[in-house]
């Protein structure tokens, strides 16, 4: 007799709500945040309107959406006209001595151009320190998208924490910068294949 087949949701659902466990739990005395929910073409983003900063980021990368038919090339930085004034703009990083992070990467929305150009919507963006940004972030990036070739669908989300100590800002318009960053990549139809990074932000 055939066993009864195990539905594969729910472990996708586990996964996705331990994550959140642990930023709620790095979360217990942090700033209180207050944003808005924004949609855009492959991944949507939680923004916090008091910190200029995306708080929480989630998206989904199939094997293919990493096809090359769009480039990153020549693409610019800019406001989201959908955030409160005043925004955010490029110049808040000049010589603040922090890179424009990106949340959801460039590299993960390659199956059309439109997609590329809104992950450089600056609520797509917070403040890294560039041996952060150029590092062990790109390399977490790089293993989201190795699996999604392997494994066909790779679910991803991260998250700018920010803990009850001294906050950073950059720029005109006060960006917060992150404590510390969170990343999550799980493949909802393989059961325990998952990985968890917490990254400092200094």
């Amino acid at each position: 007799m055939q066993g009864k087949k195990r539905s594969k949701i729910p472990v996708a659902d586990i996964i996705f709500w331990l994550a959140n466990i642990i930023i709620l739990y790095l979360r217990t005395m942090s700033i209180n945040a207050q944003g808005l929910m924004l949609n855009n073409d492959g991944y949507s983003v939680y923004y916090d309107t008091l910190l200029n900063c995306p708080r929480q980021v989630r998206w989904v990368i199939r094997r293919a959406d990493l096809a090359p038919r769009a480039s990153r090339q020549a693409m610019a930085f800019r406001s989201d006209p959908r955030c409160p004034r005043p925004r955010v703009s490029s110049s808040d990083y000049i010589r603040s001595g922090y890179q424009r992070g990106h949340m959801c990467p460039a590299g993960d929305r390659t199956y059309s151009q439109k997609a590329v150009k809104e992950t450089f919507l600056l609520s797509n963006i917070a403040p890294q320190v560039p041996h952060l940004n150029m590092g062990a972030w790109r390399i977490a990036e790089e293993t989201a998208r190795t699996w999604a070739r392997r494994y066909g669908r790779v679910n991803v989300g991260a998250a700018a924490i920010f803990l009850p100590e001294d906050t950073t800002f950059i720029g005109r318009h006060r960006v917060a910068v992150p404590h510390l960053f969170l990343k999550i990549i799980w493949v909802p139809d393989c059961i325990g294949l998952w990985k968890i990074w917490i990254f400092t932000n200094k």
